[in-house]
């Protein structure tokens, strides 16, 4: 049997930046090779990426905003590369953690 379902596909992770922002958090990467869209997941409480994420959404760029968020809380992201192909994907990215913070925003 030959593998032929993922030839092209994403081999590398994307590298995630993850800002935060008031109530939200801003998520940036660089393109992977091979990959047409991005999976991007979440993880909340202490055990961080380690268990139970869940899929926020899928997105074609290379940046994703999470909104809201309860400011002083961790949260815990992830992207997985997809080729065109669903069953193609690439390594998943390293763990982000961010507290979204409204440190130095002015109350109306």
């Amino acid at each position: 049997p030959t593998n032929s379902g993922c030839a092209g596909g994403p081999a590398t992770a994307p590298v995630v930046t993850a800002t935060p922002q008031d109530q939200g958090v801003a998520l940036s990467w660089a393109a992977v090779p091979g990959a047409t869209r991005y999976a991007v997941f979440r993880a909340d409480g202490v055990r961080g990426c380690e268990i139970g994420k869940v899929k926020l959404g899928e997105t074609t760029a290379t940046s994703f905003t999470d909104a809201g968020l309860l400011n002083g809380f961790s949260y815990h992201y992830t992207v997985l590369p997809v080729a065109a192909s669903s069953s193609c994907f690439g390594p998943m990215s390293a763990c982000r953690t961010v507290v979204p913070s409204g440190a130095g925003l002015c109350a109306p």
